[in-house]
This record gives structure tokens, C-alpha cells and sequence, in this order.
């Protein structure tokens, strides 16, 4: 072989009439083919190499034929299982794994470059990987996640001229180690490096954060890239008792006044919250996140507070009660609610989520702004675990038309799996209704498509996959043409799937 690449690709495209190639268009194949071979290996082979050592011996239960013949299915990039593409394979191959049975070697590096990209699998990986998978992923810097030791390489190129990956995974093992010498690092070089450098390494703080790293971030403010601004005002957001926290509680304050009235206690409803939105946005509110121009049909100052409350350390206003059951003027009452929302998620906190959950509800399935669903989608994510399923149930059950409207595949996806008994009844019954009701296939879909891979396998003492073939049964003998009908054996396929799966790795 004496071509380059260029060259063959160039004789490719006008073809071996007008660019002869030695032995014709089938030299010409060949050619590509094996320089293909050494672009998809990325390196020359090495010499003098010495060998490790031979991988342990594994103690562990090793899958059944089946099991493995199953797994290797799920991780052919050809095969499918209910059509719908490489969520379900996840899920599934996930609960493969969390079984602890042994993976055949040969299937380990596929499921290391999975668990490289999908961090959930990680857990179950370690074991279901053994031995020879810790021995494989020393084998490999960027399987070196299975060992805890993700991002840990050292630099073997000065600071400056290494790509800006390797920077990162240098810094983020820096930070793991000692925090004040990561944030030096970046300091030392902070007025050298490119914007979009500067929003990709400052996000490396996040790794042992504390209010020593205050001042970078709050350089980082002034910076005239978006994203670096953005950056900060997020890592300033979860730092407790910043000076910027101290300077929103100031404007949150000033916002919202809490007064007492009659001598009546918060419960009675004597005390209300007397509203006093921004006049203005002035520069400096700016500089801390405030943004300025309110989206269309919100207006400017009912934007302004909004935004104020969002940035607002939720410890102002003390336990939740504190300030939720207060009386709140109407013409403000969504503005606050969806600012405390912010904040809550923002914040990570599951105690004001759970309060405020129920009051952004009707907003979401209003549909009153664009954002109201990915508002509640991120208070479920702040929920408490153990509130998680049972807020989904009671969803279900009480409203299954307007569930999707309200972002709750994004709480199913946060329930443990398999989904706890009385969820379980809650997504058939949801199903039932949502089916008999007419509902459209697309809104069915995605509840579907969650209940194939987290309902439990059985219900009680019946199979969960006997309960969906006598819907799906009942439903027949009235609309036996009817398209939902599909999707009901969508999720019968994988039920079944499923239980043949786990009956093998139980073998």
C-alpha cells in the first residue's frame, strides 16, 4: 500500500477511469479498507511493549449460556427489542447486570465503553464485570472509571498546549485531591485562556466547591462570555453564606415583606405578604444572573421579581410553612410560586419542592408558559426518594389525562425499580384509562415504554405480563383494529422479554 488516504478517497470520487489505480477499483477497495482499519485503530502498533499480568481468577457466579447469549443480543447495535431503539436496551441490559452475574469476558469491552458513556450502569458494572473487568479497565485510560479513578491521568504535555479534555480530567483529579491547588492552577492561567476554555475549566470547582473559590467565581461574573457568567452564578448559587447569596436575600427582602395582622398566627391566615416587585434592573442585579428582558407575555417587573426569588437562598424566608401559607395577592401569587420553584430546584431543596410541587401543577398542565413542564421536571428531580413514588401514584390515579402534560415521565424515571406495588397498580390503571379513553398513541408512548422496563414482574401473585394480556384482551373484543392495540404489545414484548431474561440469569 503507497496511497494516502486523500488519494484514494479523491480516486473514489471521480472514479479509477479518470484516476488509474494499480489492479483497478478492486485494489482500490482493498486500499481503503485497510487504511480504514488503521484510522479506526488510532495508533501505530507499539514495540517492546512488556505484557501485564494475566488477569485473576473470578469467584463469582458466571451468567448462564443463555444469559450471556441474551446479553450479547442486547448489546448488538443491530438487534432491537420493542422497536423503539437504545432507551429499552439500556434499561434492560442495566437490569442484566444488577442481577451480579458473572459477564463473559468477551463482552466486556462493549459494556465498558457503554458504562463509559452511561454513568448509571457503572454500580452494577463493577460487579457483574469481576475481576477480569477491573483487570480489562486498567487496561485502557478510559476505562480506568471502573476503578475510581475517572479523569485521573497527569499531563504528560505542558498545561497550556494540552487539549483542553485531558485539562479538564487533569484539573477535575486536582480538585478531587486539593481543592486550593486546582483552584490555583485555573487562576494562574485564567487570564490566558479562550472563553469557551474558561466555561469548561471553571466548571471543574463544582468538585470540592466551598467559599474559598468565591473570589475566581466572582471574577468569573465580569467575564463577557455568556456561559462563563453562567457558570458562576451556578456555583454561586450553592454556596451557603456567600457574600452573593447575602446580596440576594438583600433584593428578596425587599421584594417580599412579611407582615402580621390582628395578632392572627400564619395558620389562622393572619399574616400576608405585602408585594413590592423591582423598579428597575440595574447593573448590578444584572451582573448577579437578573436578566433584564422578560420572555413575550410576562411582564417586566413581575419577570424581575421572579427572577430576584429565583437567586434567592431559600434560608430567607425560613421553613416553607413560613412563607406558603402566608396570604399572597393573586396578580403575584404564580410569579412567586414559579420564582420559589426555581430556587428549589436550583437549590437542591426537597423540602420547598415538596411544598411547591402541587402549587405549579395546574400552571404546568395549563400550559400558561413554555417552561412551566421543565419547572416541575426539575422539582421532581429535587424531591425526596421516598416522596417520588408516591407522588407519581397519586398522579396517576388522579389525573392520567394531563400527567404527560405535567412532565411525570420524568418522576417515573426517578422511582426506584421495579416501581413499588401501589405505583405499579397506578401505571396499569393509568394505562387502562388512557387506552379505553382514546388517548393518542403518542401520549401513551412514553408511560409505555417506562412500564415495559420499571414495573415489577409480578403484582402480588399475579404476572404483571397476565394482568396487560387481559387489558389488552378486553380492549380487543370492543376495538380489534384500534392502533393502541400496538402499543399494549409493545409492552408485552418486553414484560415477556424481561421474565425470560431474569429466569435465565437465574439458572
Amino acid at each position: 500500500m503507497n496511497q494516502t488516504w486523500p488519494e484514494v478517497v479523491a480516486a473514489a470520487l471521480v472514479g479509477t477511469d479518470r484516476r488509474p489505480v494499480d489492479g483497478g477499483a478492486g485494489a482500490l477497495l482493498d486500499t481503503a479498507a485497510e487504511l480504514g482499519l488503521r484510522k479506526r485503530a488510532g495508533v501505530d502498533a507499539a514495540h517492546g511493549v512488556p505484557l501485564p499480568e494475566a488477569a485473576p481468577t473470578d469467584e463469582a457466579q458466571p451468567a448462564s449460556r443463555a444469559a450471556t447469549t441474551r446479553l450479547a443480543g442486547l448489546l448488538d447495535p443491530f438487534t432491537s427489542i420493542d422497536g423503539r431503539g437504545a432507551e429499552t436496551r439500556l434499561e434492560l441490559v442495566d437490569e442484566w447486570l444488577e442481577k451480579g452475574r458473572l459477564a463473559a469476558g468477551d463482552l466486556l469491552p462493549a459494556l465498558l465503553d457503554l458504562g463509559r458513556r452511561h454513568r448509571r450502569l457503572r454500580p452494577a458494572l463493577l460487579a457483574a464485570g469481576g475481576e477480569r473487568g477491573r483487570w480489562l479497565a486498567a487496561q485502557r485510560p478510559d476505562w480506568r472509571y471502573l476503578l475510581g479513578e475517572a479523569d485521573e491521568r497527569e499531563l504528560t504535555e505542558p498545561w497550556d498546549l494540552a487539549p483542553i479534555g485531558r485539562r479538564i480530567g487533569h484539573l477535575t483529579a486536582l480538585r478531587r485531591r486539593d481543592p486550593a491547588a486546582g483552584r490555583q492552577l485555573l487562576m494562574a492561567s485564567w487570564d490566558t485562556e479562550n472563553a469557551d476554555d474558561r466555561a469548561a475549566l471553571l466548571g471543574t470547582l463544582d468538585v470540592g466547591l466551598t467559599t474559598d473559590d468565591e473570589e475566581l467565581l466572582d471574577v468569573a461574573l465580569d467575564d463577557r462570555r455568556r456561559e462563563v457568567r453562567g457558570m458562576a452564578l451556578d456555583l454561586l448559587a450553592r454556596l451557603p453564606d456567600s457574600r452573593y447569596g447575602a446580596r440576594m436575600a438583600e433584593r428578596g427582602r425587599a421584594c417580599l415583606r412579611l407582615g402580621t395582622h390582628g395578632g392572627r398566627s400564619v395558620a389562622e391566615g393572619g399574616d400576608r405578604v405585602d408585594v413590592r416587585p423591582p423598579n428597575r434592573c440595574d447593573p448590578s442585579m444584572q451582573r448577579d444572573g437578573v436578566a433584564a428582558k422578560a420572555p413575550a407575555g410576562t411582564g417586566q417587573r413581575a419577570w424581575w421579581l421572579e427572577e430576584v426569588l429565583a437567586r434567592t437562598p431559600l434560608a430567607t424566608w425560613g421553613p416553607p410553612d413560613e412563607l406558603l401559607q402566608r396570604q399572597i395577592p393573586e396578580e403575584w401569587a404564580g410569579v412567586i410560586r414559579r420564582g420559589l420553584g426555581r430556587a428549589a430546584a436550583a437549590q437542591s431543596s426537597g423540602e420547598w419542592a415538596a411544598m411547591l410541587v402541587d402549587r405549579l401543577w395546574p400552571e404546568a398542565t395549563a400550559a400558561q408558559r413554555p417552561d412551566d413542564r421543565l419547572l416541575l421536571e426539575a422539582l421532581y428531580e429535587a424531591l425526596p426518594t421516598e416522596q417520588r413514588a408516591e407522588r407519581a401514584a397519586h398522579v396517576l390515579r388522579n389525573d392520567p389525562g394531563r400527567a404527560t402534560a405535567a412532565g411525570v415521565e420524568r418522576l417515573l424515571e426517578l422511582c426506584p425499580r421495579p416501581w413499588p406495588p401501589q405505583l405499579a397498580d397506578a401505571a396499569l390503571g393509568a394505562i387502562a384509562v388512557l387506552v379505553r379513553g382514546g388517548a393518542s398513541t403518542w401520549r401513551l408512548a412514553g408511560l409505555v415504554t417506562l412500564a415495559g422496563t420499571r414495573l415489577p414482574l409480578a403484582i402480588g401473585v399475579t404476572p404483571t405480563a397476565v394482568a396487560v394480556e387481559l387489558l389488552r384482551a378486553a380492549f380487543a373484543e370492543d376495538r380489534p383494529t384500534d392502533p393502541r392495540l400496538g402499543t399494549i404489545d409493545q409492552l408485552l414484548d418486553v414484560l415477556r422479554f424481561r421474565h425470560e431474561m431474569n429466569e435465565e440469569l437465574n439458572q
